[in-house]
């Protein structure tokens, strides 16, 4: 189903990523996914005592939704417990992730998108695995690099990654993967008439509930004041199956129950800092009971910074168009050692 419209939109360009990219496993990259639109579906304060707290924060996120560029940080950490492992089997992930990112979308044809990330992982407290790589939207490409990276318990030989090490490379996106970013340059008149109702539908969906003050705190050197909030997880519900209606890609049964089983087993709670009526940062705790024989206890944290301000996705010099068959008769060499 189609995600909504709001621009400061990470997990949507994260699943555009994912569909390009596939590297996870379909157990594992469900409990990713679903995990990021938890904590980062933010929209509104659902209803909570404090009606001033409410409307401060519901207008702080939409007045940062209709900004057209952006910084941000997106720091995870914690462990995931019941991840598929390499045989099959059940085993327990301690994570780290910070990614880097920027965004325009000032032009609607061609929105400019990058992130850095930086994560580490270890399974059963075994050896940690580490990946350090980029990747930028622009012009119509897709480009990445990998800085660097393990070797993966020995799956990703030295001698077979070595030479694709630090080159930045390029594919060409399809023609309309415009409408998987949901790019909103601000024009109503440029919008379809289900962008529209997706539009009306995230702007009336409170997501965050028991909303309260919690006084004043710099962040990034930057006056802010603190909310306390909590995931309403039946706003989240209704939103996605609202959204199917609007796109007419209603979920079967099968997909629902699935939703249902996750939102029954998960909560998160955190806060919201604002500053100059717009969100300056969100943080907390998303914990995942039972679901699938899998368990997580994840902080989260998101900071945002020169919003509305010019920003840069150079297109990388030097890039060169990425073939997949090198990298495969490469594996394919190594095997015949």
């Amino acid at each position: 189903m189609q995600e909504s419209l709001i621009d400061l939109n990470i997990f949507s360009r994260i699943d555009s990523i994912r569909k390009i990219l596939n590297p996870c496993s379909m157990k594992n990259s469900k409990i990713l996914a679903l995990s990021l639109v938890a904590c980062f579906s933010f929209a509104a304060c659902g209803s909570a005592n404090d009606e001033a707290a409410q409307e401060t924060v519901n207008s702080a996120i939409k007045n940062l939704s209709k900004a057209q560029s952006a910084e941000f940080v997106l720091e995870a950490n914690g462990n995931v417990g019941g991840v598929e492992g390499p045989e099959g089997e059940d085993v327990d992930l301690d994570m780290d992730m910070t990614i880097d990112g920027s965004y325009s979308n000032a032009e609607r044809s061609n929105p400019m998108f990058a992130l850095a990330i930086d994560g580490s992982g270890s399974t059963d407290g075994e050896s940690e695995e580490s990946v350090d790589l980029e990747m930028r939207f622009a012009n119509e490409n897709f480009f990445f690099v990998v800085n660097d990276i393990s070797d993966m318990g020995g799956e990703l030989p030295t001698a077979m990654v070595a030479p694709f090490l630090g080159q930045w490379y390029f594919m060409e996106l399809p023609a309309d993967y415009v409408s998987t970013f949901n790019v909103y340059s601000g024009d109503e008149e440029e919008l379809t008439e289900e962008e529209k109702a997706m539009k009306e539908l995230f702007e009336s969906t409170d997501f965050f509930t028991n909303v309260a003050n919690e006084g004043s705190e710099k962040v990034d050197s930057v006056d802010t004041t603190k909310y306390s909030v909590e995931l309403d997880n039946a706003a989240v519900r209704n939103y996605f199956l609202e959204g199917a209606k609007i796109n007419g890609t209603a979920p079967t049964e099968a997909e629902i129950e699935e939703m249902d089983e996750f939102l029954a087993a998960s909560s998160f709670k955190g806060n919201v800092w604002v500053a100059d009526d717009k969100l300056k940062k969100v943080s907390g705790e998303l914990k995942i009971g039972d679901l699938e024989d899998a368990d997580a206890e994840i902080s989260l944290s998101y900071t945002v910074d020169k919003v509305g301000e010019e920003v840069s996705v150079e297109v990388p010099a030097g890039a060169e168009l990425f073939d997949p068959f090198a990298l495969m008769m490469g594996a394919a060499s190594m095997e015949g050692l």
